[in-house]
C-alpha cells in the first residue's frame, strides 16, 4: 500500500473535524480502532502523529460510515476530498472555508440518524453556496476505497 506521509499528516491535521462531524466523540473513536481516549485527544491536539497503522483503521471506519450511511455524512466526504484526499485540487482559500464551516457546524452533528441527515443536506447546501464545489457524492462515490487500492 503506498500511503505517504503527507496523506497521514492531512488527516492528522483534520481528524477532530472528521470526527466530529460524524457525531462521535473521542472516546468512540478510540473504541472503534482500539486505542485509549488520551490517544486520540493526543492525536487531535497534535502531541502525536497518526501512524500508518492508524490512519488504515481509521480511513476504513469513515469509509464504511460514508458507505452504509451517505445521506448523513456529507460533510466528511467534503473533508476528505479537499484536505486529505485531492488538496491539490483545491486552493488554500478553499480549504479554509471548508475548514472554518465545518468547525462551526460539526460540534452540533449528533448521533441521531434525522438530525446527520439534517445537518448532512444543511452541509449540502452550505458547499455550493460557497462555490468551492458541486454536491460532492458522486465524487466520493467514486474516490471510497481509492486509498486502499494504493
Amino acid at each position: 500500500m503506498n500511503i505517504t506521509n503527507e496523506e497521514i499528516e492531512r488527516l492528522g491535521e483534520v481528524l477532530s473535524l472528521a470526527r466530529q462531524s460524524l457525531g462521535w466523540s473521542t472516546e468512540e473513536l478510540a473504541q472503534q480502532i482500539g486505542v485509549t481516549r488520551q490517544t486520540i485527544n493526543n492525536l487531535e491536539s497534535g502531541r502525536g502523529k497518526l501512524s500508518k497503522t492508524q490512519y488504515m483503521a481509521i480511513r476504513c471506519l469513515f469509509d464504511d460510515e460514508i458507505e452504509l450511511h451517505p445521506d448523513e455524512t456529507e460533510m466528511l466526504k467534503t473533508l476528505l476530498e479537499i484536505c486529505v484526499d485531492n488538496p491539490d485540487k483545491y486552493d488554500d482559500e478553499a480549504k479554509k472555508k471548508i475548514k472554518d464551516n465545518i468547525s462551526l457546524l460539526a460540534p452540533g452533528v449528533t448521533k441521531d440518524p434525522e438530525k446527520r441527515k439534517e445537518a448532512s443536506k444543511m452541509w449540502t447546501a452550505v458547499v455550493v453556496g460557497l462555490g468551492i464545489l458541486a454536491p460532492i457524492s458522486t465524487l466520493t462515490a467514486l474516490a471510497i476505497g481509492k486509498w486502499r487500492r494504493k
